[in-house]
């Protein structure tokens, strides 16, 4: 994953390994520095990007693959969707 200065344009972290067989999707929360992703390895984690380090991680039953992914309108829960057709509320 990489982590794009807005002002500039630069690079400013490159981030291996953030799920073990890829990402899926990436879910940035509205005015705010942090975000989710989701992969293949059953896992959501929450990312703090001005520090670049991982706050939490959940995991989820979602037949191993988590392919939808959303905040709430004000941050305060997001839901995930597996292709197993099944919706988490955290």
């Amino acid at each position: 994953m990489r982590i794009w200065d807005t002002d500039f344009g630069n690079c400013r972290k490159i981030l291996n390994k953030v799920h073990d067989d890829g990402v899926y999707k990436i879910t940035i929360m509205k005015d705010t520095h942090y975000a989710l992703t989701s992969g293949k390895d059953n896992y959501v984690k929450f990312w703090d990007l001005d520090s670049f380090e991982m706050v939490m991680r959940f995991e989820c039953e979602m037949g191993k693959q988590i392919r939808a992914l959303a905040f709430s309108s004000i941050g305060d829960f997001f839901v995930c969707a597996g292709v197993n057709k099944t919706i988490r509320l955290f």
